[in-house]
């Protein structure tokens, strides 16, 4: 009962500072990400890592285990609302040696991680781990149509490998509903130059029964910090709800805008310097704030080119989804 009404406080809170114009924060965030490294093993292209000049001008490693350790022990002290923690931002997690280290340490503090990846490392040996270390929830896009996965993700000969880990990987998790889940996302779609029906295709790869804990979707590309150079129309703005809620990490303790700003090109404090709540409530945090307060995203170097505040008809605006990302599915620390 109490955890709820904090629940609730916190999420009336949340409201009333977003819808009345409070920049100046009093609880932490309530969705953390955390990026393990921000290199990668492909070059995508709807991806920073598919344009050299872009991927060179942010700086290059690995998160040690010890920084992650020290991050997630102060993300537990604050009692987060949201017990998920993704671990991702803008490079292949599975590229970290210590990732699954990662992923158990994320569990003994009650968090639920949830990662993407694009699969080419996802070997059995790895999953095995993976599943050793405990709860998680894995995205991975993925395309039936080899020419397409390998235009826009993979290598030639790519394709196989990957599937032959996405159906290992679909076998062990069916076994764990309750612990594990996967999102098979189609991307066949990018650029909208192919055929409808994808998705009925990625499906029929697969087992045509499988638990709920395995789900098949598509994949919502959009202009990431105007990454993609997308045109876009600006018929109703309304304000990012990121710099309200969430808190993204990058693998050297910068906080960037968002988990949108894969490129850092917005950069708030570092959590290796200061604590997260003198990040969060910071002048840097607070003025970032009222630029989109103030209807100018352009002041904001992550913001200027995104398409999210005119992303009117999105399904991202609606309540119900909303509520689904702040309050989530949450588990207790085991005693």
């Amino acid at each position: 009962m109490k955890n709820s009404l904090w629940k609730l406080y916190r999420l009336i809170g949340l409201g009333v500072w977003y819808s009345f114009g409070t920049e100046r924060l009093l609880t932490p965030p309530f969705i953390y990400h955390i990026e393990p490294t921000d290199r990668c093993n492909y070059s995508c292209s709807f991806c920073y890592h598919g344009y050299p000049s872009l991927s060179s001008q942010r700086p290059s490693g690995f998160l040690t285990i010890e920084n992650f350790s020290k991050i997630v022990e102060e993300m537990d002290s604050l009692k987060p609302m949201r017990r998920y923690l993704a671990l991702s931002l803008g490079g292949e997690p599975l590229l970290h040696k210590d990732f699954p280290d990662m992923v158990r340490i994320a569990n003994e503090k009650g968090f639920r991680p949830l990662f993407a990846s694009n699969g080419r490392l996802l070997l059995p040996e790895v999953t095995d781990r993976l599943v050793r270390a405990g709860q998680w929830h894995a995205m991975i896009d993925f395309s039936s149509i080899p020419e397409v996965f390998d235009k826009h993700r993979g290598g030639r000969g790519d394709f196989e490998i990957v599937l032959k880990n996405l159906r290992y990987l679909v076998s062990v998790v069916k076994e764990y509903p309750h612990t594990h889940s996967v999102s098979l996302m189609d991307m066949s779609h990018y650029g909208g130059k192919y055929r409808d029906g994808t998705l009925d295709d990625i499906r029929s790869l697969f087992p045509s029964e499988l638990p709920r804990n395995i789900a098949f979707g598509k994949v919502d590309f959009h202009n990431a910090c105007g990454l993609l150079g997308a045109n876009f129309e600006k018929k109703m703005y309304r304000i990012c709800p990121y710099p309200w809620v969430q808190m993204a990490i990058a693998w050297n303790g910068d906080v960037v805008a968002c988990c949108r700003d894969i490129e850092g090109k917005t950069i708030l404090g570092n959590v290796l310097k200061n604590s997260i709540m003198e990040i969060w409530r910071s002048k840097t945090y607070v003025l970032f704030r009222k630029n989109l307060r103030n209807r100018k995203p352009e002041k904001n170097a992550a913001c200027a080119r995104c398409d999210m505040p005119w992303s009117s008809g999105s399904r991202r605006w609606k309540l119900s989804y909303i509520l689904s990302l702040l309050l989530g599915d949450t588990f207790r620390k085991k005693k």
